[in-house]
């Protein structure tokens, strides 16, 4: 029953976090909808480059030691900014095979698996394997961070044109063909900063959720663990109400006033 109580919990707050990420997405759309009239319309592959990962035989320099450059893979891609890199890739070996490392400023993107089509800002040199492509821009009259939230916000069209055979892949082909609108610079900078502080507040409240949703998940596997071995009678614990609906309209109606920045 307390499991089964801890469980209802734990969906909440997972649904919660669902509808506040819908919101912020909805949020950079309506930033970025609101500049299509001054942007020109580009293709991904004449304003960047791609340029897809590889791997060294028999994954010779990669490590955990932080010996060398970033050795990006899916894991690293929690937030929209990839800052810290968990794998490496030894310096001598980027040398010796002449690879050409991602630039600061290129976005990720993963293009084969099951987390194909997310996204990510490079905070840093590094490298990665085949599963993803960076986008680097050529051009200077383009933002990093505008490219960014322009991608996230066609990731799920980007998604859907994928080719399936054992796993689903976006290839490079398809990912340059896709069209953003690009306005002047000073209207980039514009949108890449009212995108910010209108997603501050939900960001702040879904890394709240996040760390409630880590503790509630470790406190369920203690408490089984106890009832099992016979440390714990669960008779007297008491699991917190919580309702998604009104929580997440207590969550959303604190952010509706960010709305307002847009116009």
């Amino acid at each position: 029953m307390k499991v089964s109580q801890i469980n209802k919990l734990i969906n909440a707050k997972k649904q919660q976090i669902v509808l506040l990420q819908e919101k912020r997405q909805s949020m950079i759309r309506h930033s970025l909808n609101d500049s299509d009239g001054n942007g020109v319309i580009c293709r991904i592959k004449d304003i960047c480059k791609l340029k897809t990962g590889s791997t060294p035989k028999n994954n010779e320099g990669i490590n955990n030691t932080g010996n060398g450059y970033g050795w990006v893979t899916p894991s690293d891609f929690s937030h929209e900014y990839i800052e810290s890199i968990q794998k490496f890739i030894e310096t001598v070996v980027v040398e010796r095979d002449n690879i050409d490392v991602f630039p600061i400023g290129s976005i990720l993107f993963i293009g084969i698996g099951g987390t194909l089509g997310k996204f990510a800002l490079l905070r840093q040199v590094a490298y990665s394997n085949q599963q993803i492509t960076a986008i680097i821009p050529k051009d200077k009259g383009v933002i990093s961070e505008f490219l960014l939230f322009s991608l996230l916000d066609k990731a799920s069209y980007i998604k859907n044109t994928a080719n399936y055979t054992t796993l689903p892949i976006v290839n490079n082909a398809q990912l340059g063909k896709i069209e953003i609108a690009i306005p002047p610079l000073d209207v980039q900078n514009d949108i890449v900063d009212s995108i910010k502080v209108n997603c501050r507040k939900i960001d702040e409240i879904i890394y709240r959720l996040n760390e409630e949703l880590s503790f509630f998940t470790e406190y369920r596997t203690r408490l089984i663990s106890d009832v099992v071995t016979g440390k714990l009678d669960v008779r007297d614990v008491v699991v917190p109400e919580y309702e998604v609906e009104n929580e997440v309209a207590d969550e959303v109606e604190d952010i509706k006033e960010m709305e307002v920045i847009d116009g």
